[in-house]
């Protein structure tokens, strides 16, 4: 954000500033969701249900 604050407004902040600065404009951090966008409950459960217990049983015959 410092660099586009800086190529834009032709102000160069500190980044330390910089945060203080987008925390008083009521900025704050953003985390990820950890999951994906794209993620299908239903094609994962019917996988659990269908797939991996046969993988389970051939790991088990293979002494895995």
């Amino acid at each position: 954000m410092r660099d586009v604050i800086g190529r834009h407004l032709g102000i160069w902040y500190h980044s330390d500033h910089v945060r203080k600065l987008l925390h008083a404009l009521g900025f704050t951090p953003q985390m990820p969701d950890g999951r994906a966008a794209e993620r299908n409950e239903f094609r994962i459960a019917s996988w659990k249900e269908q797939v991996a217990p046969e993988l389970k049983k051939t790991m088990t015959a293979k002494g895995a």
